[in-house]
């Protein structure tokens, strides 16, 4: 009898550890949560330090969700997370949202990156590389600010494409092609020669780190976590 209820059991006792948790949490005040909706490459890049912030300001737990940029704003608007951290071109104002609440956190470069090898390989003519999906925000950064900038008689061979920032990284390192990466996330591996620039700094990107927030509706607790990042900056 007990073996054919183990899996009910299991749940149970699980559950009863859950609520025990809850209710530590709550008599120590730390029953709050925040929720931050990231793109990809913020949640690799930018994300430990807003959660390290937050949590030591307000010891509340701070949940992540990644997506897309689409994706991000979807789900602030749609209340299933409180903050949204994404980029937007630099210099460019955005229009003004009545939705939203907007604020610059700090700016992050763009870069090409590649292996030393695919650096040597490189022709004239032939570029290979890492894109992004044309309906993501990166991908359009690229076909707006990037490839129109190649020099001239320079073709794309387009050898992978992702929107996974994380994955086009490891695809660069792993010599597939050139790859367009958050300065941040590559910095060590341009220090040590795992991954070189081939181009000159004119095919940089730069981007700002922008925090949002709803200005109707948002919880006393998003609108904290608000005002903690804004005066502690990314």
């Amino acid at each position: 009898a007990i073996r054919a209820q183990e899996s009910q059991m299991r749940r149970l006792a699980s559950d009863l550890r859950a609520l025990g948790d809850s209710l530590r949490g709550a008599a120590l005040g730390q029953d709050r949560a925040i929720s931050l909706a990231c793109q990809h490459a913020i949640t690799t890049t930018v994300s430990p330090a807003l959660v390290r912030q937050l949590t030591e300001a307000t010891g509340a737990s701070v949940r992540v969700r990644s997506g897309n940029r689409d994706e991000c704003l979807l789900m602030l608007l749609s209340g299933e997370v409180d903050l949204v951290v994404s980029y937007d071109l630099a210099g460019v104002d955005a229009a003004p949202t009545p939705a939203f609440r907007d604020h610059t956190l700090g700016q992050e470069t763009l870069r090409p990156v590649c292996a030393p090898g695919v650096a040597k390989a490189l022709t004239g003519d032939r570029l290979p590389v890492i894109t992004y999906p044309r309906d993501v925000f990166l991908g359009q950064v690229m076909e707006a600010h990037v490839w129109p900038r190649l020099p001239s008689g320079m073709y794309l061979h387009r050898k992978a494409e992702t929107a996974l920032t994380l994955a086009a990284y490891h695809y660069a390192l792993d010599g597939i092609g050139v790859a367009w990466l958050p300065g941040s996330l590559v910095e060590g591996d341009l220090a040590t020669g795992a991954l070189v620039s081939p181009f000159a700094e004119d095919l940089n990107i730069t981007l700002e780190t922008r925090l949002l927030c709803l200005h109707e509706g948002a919880r006393a607790s998003a609108l904290e976590a608000w005002d903690i990042l804004v005066q502690t900056g990314a």
